[in-house]
């Protein structure tokens, strides 16, 4: 059987303080340190990157603005976007002020009306 790469921490699961740290100002940055020293333990050795929470917050925040536009009355929806983790990674740096590698990003989606 191949060897599989462990799967990454669900950190998911904290995007309730993931999203009152950005509300608070923090960067994707400050948050995955402050997630990597508030879990060590549970961790086990590996660490949460800037990109993970921002693919975390991100989601919430689609996910959210989906809910918003099926409540409204004209129809509209927004369908979720994948990016990988190399173009979440630059759009963490950039939402942090920071430099980031040069990344080719992916087709978004368009606004379709049902």
């Amino acid at each position: 059987m191949p060897w599989k790469p462990k799967a990454p921490f669900p950190v998911s699961r904290y995007i309730d303080s993931i999203e009152k740290l950005k509300q608070r100002g923090y960067s994707f940055a400050e948050i995955a340190q402050w997630l990597n020293d508030k879990l060590a333990p549970k961790l086990q050795g590996t660490t949460i990157t800037r990109a993970q929470v921002y693919h975390a917050y991100r989601f919430v925040m689609e996910r959210d603005a989906q809910e918003a536009e099926r409540a409204l009355a004209s129809g509209d929806f927004v369908s979720l976007t994948n990016i990988s983790d190399e173009e979440a990674e630059a759009k963490a740096a950039a939402a942090d002020g920071e430099p980031a590698p040069s990344v080719k990003p992916t087709k978004r989606a368009q606004h379709t009306k049902k």
